[in-house]
């Protein structure tokens, strides 16, 4: 019993994170405490996630002291990943700002282990993807409200009231290209949230049919995840994520290489996929986008935001431009800072120091792992990429291992753990905690202390 209401606790963590804890660190001291009714219709301050976070971790340490496991290779490499982390922030050139940093780390490492140890079974499993999916739903519903017309209401606001662009600037950004966010603070990470739902779906639906053999429950379950996938799609190609695109395809391509019956059935699959997916990138990448300012004349006569079409393919040459430099700059502060980095959460701090003239101004560095190396030195980057790479090698024995209906499951949810890692190289995922801990949650379960046969059943 003591488990199952951990679990629960879990799952509806799960379910707040891209829901309400979708700020990135760097802007976190822009979210105010909610009041009264602005509980359910604005975003939470991410100590709340914190605190909810160690007391979690110690309910678990405490009722289920006699089952948790805490020796392990991938265990050691978690510890050794906090113990860097910590030494960063103590050495860091802010400690208040590591300090929150830090804790975020130790969320991450507590999104990990819980997964680990409280989901041992596939009735766990189906509770904690079906509160995935419940949030999925909410974060598609709010996407498509803005699709529909929220963005246009969005810049017509924000075209009378120039004041909410300063004091909103990514808001003002994402409207006045046309590109969808919901529940997230950016397009990219609700592209990352999609790919990852995109797996889940149908391990659920598998997990479901499994446990309910009604005929009926089973095509309405169908029915209805069918059209959320499509609603995902489509969302996902609103959000206009080119990274998010390729990452989709990638994830796409191994899955059908790792569930196809022969390599021949793989090759063939994959070009197709190929295909596929270059038509659809012409199609739905390469149209123009409002970016550019119009003049008042034309603004007044056309009753429109103030922005000019532009080619869309210009506007990601120029991000990945931008980028580059963001990552130039990051080289340049591990460089400087080879051991333990200028401390968890600084780049921000010294970026001034190192940018080029005409550079744009950034917080985060847009790749998760030269932030790493940047702000807690080389060991943070290993201590990192060891703690990755170990629990990737027990999901890859696991899925070697299985049988076939067990691989798919181990296979479809390894994707939506892989997809987040490879954003990762382009994107500050790592540090949007509704994105990232859910991830980490995944992971923990494919890599932890479970039996394969009793985690999927008869999947």
């Amino acid at each position: 019993m003591p488990r199952k209401a951990l679990v629960f606790v879990l799952a509806c963590l799960t379910a707040l994170a891209p829901l309400k804890f979708t700020e990135t660190l760097a802007l976190d001291h822009l979210v105010h405490w909610p009041r009264g009714l602005e509980w359910l219709t604005h975003i939470w301050p991410s100590s709340l996630f914190f605190v909810c976070n160690a007391f979690l971790v110690i309910a678990a340490l405490w009722l289920l002291r006699d089952e948790i496991q805490l020796k392990g290779n991938v265990m050691l490499a978690v510890a050794f990943f906090l113990l860097i982390q910590g030494l960063s922030a103590a050495m860091s050139i802010d400690r208040s700002i590591s300090w929150l940093f830090f804790q975020w780390f130790f969320s991450l490492a507590a999104a990990f282990c819980l997964g680990s140890w409280l989901v041992k079974n596939s009735s766990d499993l189906e509770s904690l993807l079906f509160a995935w999916l419940t949030a999925s739903v909410i974060v598609v519903w709010s996407g498509w409200n803005q699709a529909m017309g929220g963005l246009e209401e969005v810049r017509k606001l924000l075209a009378t009231q120039p004041q909410l662009s300063r004091e909103h600037p990514l808001v003002d950004d994402w409207a006045r290209i046309d590109r969808i966010y919901a529940t997230f603070m950016t397009p990219n990470a609700l592209a990352g949230y999609l790919v990852a739902t995109l797996g889940v779906i149908p391990v659920w639906l598998h997990l479901n049919e499994a446990s309910d053999s009604s005929a009926k429950k089973s095509w309405f379950a169908r029915g209805f995840l069918t059209l959320l996938a499509l609603a995902c799609l489509y969302c996902f190609w609103r959000t206009q994520s080119k990274s998010g695109f390729l990452i989709l395809l990638f994830t796409a391509v191994f899955a059908q290489a790792m569930l196809a019956p022969s390599w021949r059935r793989a090759l063939a699959g994959g070009l197709l996929l190929l295909l596929l997916s270059a038509a659809l990138f012409r199609l739905g990448y390469m149209r123009v986008t409002r970016d550019e300012p119009v003049s008042p004349s034309i603004l007044a006569k056309l009753d429109i935001a103030p922005y000019r079409r532009k080619d869309a393919t210009k506007s990601g040459l120029e991000s990945l431009s931008s980028r580059i430099e963001f990552w130039r700059a990051a080289a340049a502060i591990a460089a400087d800072h080879p051991l333990l980095g200028s401390g968890p959460g600084t780049f921000a701090e010294l970026y001034p120091r190192y940018k080029r003239p005409g550079a744009l101004d950034t917080r985060l560095v847009h790749n998760n792992y030269l932030q790493l190396a940047a702000e807690s030195g080389l060991l943070g980057l290993f201590s990192f990429l060891a703690w990755i790479s170990l629990a990737l090698q027990v999901v890859w024995k696991k899925a070697r291992a299985a049988e076939e209906g067990q691989r798919r499951m181990i296979v479809l949810l390894g994707c939506a753990c892989v997809s987040f890692l490879l954003q990762g190289l382009a994107d500050y995922n790592l540090y949007t905690p509704g994105l990232a801990w859910p991830t980490f949650v995944l992971m923990g379960i494919l890599a932890g202390q479970n039996e394969t046969s009793q985690l999927t059943r008869s999947v």
